[in-house]
């Protein structure tokens, strides 16, 4: 860190998300480098995942280790805090703590009016586009899906040509998308450029890379209406398919409107 900044400091840190996938001890020693790093007067913007959110698929999910596959983005989460808890690992570190989004003990959404253009936090009430007529909704998650339908409506693949990388491969990252932060814009070990998950990816935005935490093939697939497709997971308003012996991404508004994902913003 100091290398980094020196003795100048910092005015302000955003963490999101990054302390659910320490230990609570590991968290605790962060919290106190991120104070020792502050200037006076300098804050730091933290959001996890939440203990008391009322969902119990988001809370399999969010859970230590994750709902179960060893590539899931969860799978290395170590710890899911309260507001209780977290208010306490920052003010041991010396904070003066002020929270902004939570669900207290009984599921209970509560909100403290903050100003998202200063360290905007995408999962939020005011930034996440998921959020409808006031419904918080399951932040981030990963449908697993199954089963065979008919395409609703014609989708022609974008590119001929998509990145690809293998877990543990690092990409150049450029940019997040701006109408959906879900997805980042960068280039393949092979300088294919495409867009890449941002769930999937450990992004150092420092020295403009990302790695893989597992491996990705940005290939669209193109479909005709009415054609079988095998639905394989779901992720940023976009479905990973099958069609017979072709594999690819395609927009979730080409499935039947009864199988529709309903909590992802289009990419």
């Amino acid at each position: 860190m100091e290398t980094v900044f020196g003795e100048a400091g910092a005015e302000a840190f955003l963490c999101e998300p990054v302390l659910e996938h320490l230990t609570l001890e590991e968290g605790a020693i962060a919290a106190g480098t991120l104070f020792e790093y502050l200037k006076p007067g300098g804050f730091a913007r933290i959001a996890v995942p939440d203990r008391h959110f009322p969902d119990e698929d988001y809370q399999r999910m969010v859970r230590p280790g994750g709902p179960g596959p060893s590539d899931h983005p969860a799978a290395d989460h170590k710890i899911v805090y309260g507001y209780r808890e977290l208010t306490r690992v920052f003010e041991n570190a010396g904070f003066e703590v002020r929270l902004l989004e939570y669900h207290d003990e009984n599921g209970n959404f509560q909100l403290h009016d903050w100003d998202p253009d200063i360290a905007p936090v995408y999962r939020s009430s005011k930034l996440d586009s998921r959020n409808q007529n006031g419904r918080i909704v399951t932040h981030h998650r990963r449908s697993q899906t199954a089963g065979i339908m008919n395409a609703a409506s014609t989708h022609i693949r974008s590119f001929e040509s998509a990145p690809r990388v293998h877990e543990g491969e690092k990409v150049v990252f450029e940019r997040f998308d701006s109408r959906n932060p879900a997805w980042f814009f960068g280039r393949d070990p092979n300088a294919v450029e495409g867009y890449f998950p941002t769930d999937w990816f450990l992004i150092n935005q420092a020295d403009g890379t990302a790695t893989a935490r597992r491996s990705y093939d940005g290939m669209e697939l193109s479909v005709s209406a009415g054609d079988a497709i095998a639905l394989e997971e779901e992720y940023g308003g976009w479905v990973l398919v099958t069609s017979g012996e072709h594999r690819g991404w395609i927009p979730k508004a080409c499935l039947p409107p009864e199988n529709l994902p309903s909590h992802r913003p289009d990419r």
